[in-house]
């Protein structure tokens, strides 16, 4: 038993103090009290982390809780030892989850905190509602639903209310919930030793490719995930088989000028001197001596200081089709005298003519 829960009525900027006592030493001391601060109007969760204290330890005997340290009025509402914290580790698709409360073992359920900026929520590939009001946290993965409320242990799962062995809590604001019933509720897959606890998805594929991406090079791996690329000039184009592929449709002018532009980059110009592009393509309108320039695939690039310009481009000319075939192109960026410092962003254009190209990769190289 480490921590418990402590509400407060007003009196911010005060102090709560708790004081404890052990069978090996029964008297009250400094020696033997944590405090910390109150810091929010109304009714709150508070926890006085007593396992930090090093004379926590032995057989408890007595508590004492000093409210406030002014002359004002206070509420508790309750006062509840936790269980002790745990020290597994987590993964999730086999990516460790970075948790920001640490998990508590309560009846042997595992309680984890569910903070939405750790991404628990996208690598259980869930959605997730939470109603301060109520305290009540709703998950929904996998044609599942699971709806908890804090300080209850009736939840309701798949629409059914059921009790748990457990008792879902805020810690620090954070909702402490059972991996263990979310796991059941959403049909995935668990293990669990005394040193780890790992959870598969239906998705563990994905975020595989995801974890073993390399920095600065795009394999455009998963369907729908064009991995920060965007579209410009009329592209219309997505992943599909492992390749990024687009269409080049018609602009106002009559004119074809497909684009993509890549996520914000901080790339060392001065040692990234190279992008190779695998791109297959076929291009459907007429090529003559008046357009024939306009079938060449291009790199353009921005700096933290210079923005797009042809002086900041490279092109090479390509054939009207490479035969469904990929074909590797290497852009030599060392000649260009703005190609130094921070690069910002990368654009390529696949040709300015109709038609419709395919990308395998696109990757810096030194």
């Amino acid at each position: 038993m480490n921590r418990f829960p402590l509400w407060h009525r007003k009196n911010v900027g005060n102090s709560l103090q708790v004081y404890f006592t052990t069978k090996e030493d029964n008297t009250w001391s400094e020696t033997k009290a944590e405090r910390i601060k109150i810091t929010e109007a109304g009714i709150a969760d508070y926890y006085i982390p007593l396992d930090q204290n090093s004379n926590w330890k032995g057989s408890l005997m007595k508590l004492r809780i000093d409210p406030i340290d002014s002359q004002a009025d206070f509420t508790i509402e309750s006062v509840s030892l936790m269980a002790p914290q745990e020290s597994q580790v987590y993964y999730i698709n086999e990516i460790q989850e970075k948790l920001s409360v640490q998990p508590v073992l309560d009846n042997g359920y595992h309680l984890i905190p569910m903070l939405p900026d750790s991404g628990i929520f996208f690598h259980l590939n869930s959605y997730f509602t939470w109603n301060k009001a109520s305290k009540t946290l709703s998950i929904s993965a996998n044609h599942g639903e699971a709806v908890f409320t804090m300080g209850s242990n009736v939840a309701k799962i798949n629409g059914e209310y059921q009790e748990l062995a457990c008792t879902p809590y805020l810690e620090d604001g954070l909702p402490m919930i059972p991996i263990e019933v979310l796991v059941d509720t959403f049909g995935y897959e668990m293990t669990k030793t005394d040193q780890e606890i790992r959870v598969i998805t239906p998705q563990k594929d994905a975020f595989t490719r995801i974890n073993d991406r390399v920095a600065n090079e795009w394999e455009f791996s998963l369907p729908g995930d064009t991995e920060g690329w965007t579209f410009g000039n009329a592209a219309v184009a997505t992943t599909l088989e492992g390749t990024l592929q687009g269409i080049a449709t018609v602009k106002p002018d009559n004119s074809y000028d497909p684009i993509l532009f890549s996520p914000a980059l901080a790339i060392n110009g001065n040692v990234r001197k190279k992008i190779v592009i695998a791109m297959k393509h076929n291009i459907t309108s007429d090529i003559t001596e008046q357009n024939k320039g306009k079938a060449r695939v291009g790199i353009y690039f921005k700096t933290a200081a210079a923005g797009y310009s042809e002086a900041r481009s490279v092109h090479t000319s390509i054939e009207k089709s490479s035969n469904g075939q990929f074909v590797e192109y290497i852009f030599d960026m060392s000649d260009k005298v703005d190609w130094t410092g921070t690069i910002t962003q990368i654009r390529v254009d696949p040709f300015d003519l109709e038609g419709d190209f395919e990308i395998d990769y696109i990757r810096f190289i030194q």
